[in-house]
C-alpha cells in the first residue's frame, strides 16, 4: 500500500473535522466537504505515488540496457569467499 495517498488523505479529512470540531459543529457535520477533501487528497497522492514508480522503473530499465550495451564498463565481481583457489606451496 503506498503511503503517501494515505497521509495526505488522512490530513485531509483530520483537518475537515478539526474545522468542525473547532467551530462546535457535530463532527458529521458537512460530510460531503470531508469525503471530498479525503478521496481527492488521496486521489492526487496516488497519482504522485504512480508517477514516482513510472519514473523509477523508466530509470532502471535505462540503467540495465547502458549496461548491456557496454558491459566492459562494469565489471562482474568475483567473490572470493567460495572460489576455489589453488594452493600455492
Amino acid at each position: 500500500m503506498p503511503w503517501l495517498p494515505v497521509i495526505l488523505g488522512g490530513f485531509a479529512t483530520l483537518g475537515s473535522l478539526a474545522t468542525n470540531y473547532y467551530k462546535g459543529w457535530p463532527l458529521y457535520a458537512q460530510f460531503y466537504r470531508t469525503l471530498i477533501l479525503g478521496g481527492g487528497a488521496y486521489g492526487i497522492g496516488y497519482g504522485i505515488h504512480k508517477t514516482y514508480e513510472r519514473r523509477k522503473h523508466v530509470r532502471l530499465h535505462a540503467i540495465e540496457h547502458y549496461k548491456s550495451m557496454f558491459p566492459d564498463r562494469f565489471p562482474q565481481r568475483i567473490s572470493d569467499i567460495f572460489s576455489y583457489k589453488k594452493e600455492t606451496r
